[in-house]
């Protein structure tokens, strides 16, 4: 079957967004900061199944590329994202992002792209026990075809490679990671590791965004 061009997949992608009316008094855009394994994905669809807020997959658009079109880039990656974000948005929805926006430059490009379109970028910051992330990885199921990560092994591999970026290296007790103070302003915090807790939480934060 013949590979499909940028331009086909983005139509495809943009057809296929679902997007109810926002209740909102402007656009809002959820924007998760969050390592891998962290519960990035379940708590973008969580919030979406609370709030009605449209969820975009970053990582659903990379396999879309990867396995039907020229394969991803940082570029097309981008560009795909962006426009469904603006398509949301026009369509009068609101947007959650659950692809890890702990970088400057990101964060810069999303704010840019939000002012744009009149829309407001609430950030929440997930964490979570070390553990607990490592074991849902290893645990977690695997399709070549469907997920960005082909195998356990390269979900951990992403895990470390973006160590850096949340925590930080101490010597105290002999030493170890510690969470970095990200110079980002939360709208939120959940920490993932307990179920019950972060659901609990979960449901407050919905509270305070339905007010917005």
């Amino acid at each position: 079957m013949p590979k499909k061009n940028v331009a086909q997949i983005k139509k495809e992608l943009l057809r296929g967004l679902k997007v109810s009316r926002r209740r909102t008094k402007k656009p809002e855009i959820l924007a998760l900061v969050g390592i891998t394994g962290a519960g990035n994905s379940t708590i973008a669809r969580e919030f979406s199944r609370m709030l009605g807020w449209t969820v975009i997959e970053k990582n659903k658009i990379r396999v879309k590329l990867r396995e039907e079109g020229p394969g991803f880039t940082v570029a097309n990656t981008n560009a795909l994202h962006e426009a469904m974000v603006k398509e949301v948005i026009m369509r009068l929805g609101n947007v959650i992002l659950d692809s890890d926006m702990v970088e400057k430059p990101k964060r810069k490009r999303l704010e840019r792209l939000a002012r744009k379109y009149g829309a407001r970028v609430a950030y929440l910051h997930l964490t979570c026990n070390r553990d607990v992330m490592l074991e849902r990885m290893i645990r977690a199921k695997y399709n070549p075809k469907t997920n960005i990560f082909k195998s356990a092994a390269i979900a951990v591999r992403e895990h470390c490679r973006r160590y850096p970026w949340h925590y930080r290296w101490s010597p105290a007790n002999g030493g170890q990671y510690v969470l970095r103070k990200l110079p980002i302003k939360f709208f939120a915090e959940i920490d993932t590791t307990d179920p019950a807790k972060w659901r609990k939480k979960l449901r407050n934060i919905v509270k305070r965004l339905k007010k917005l």
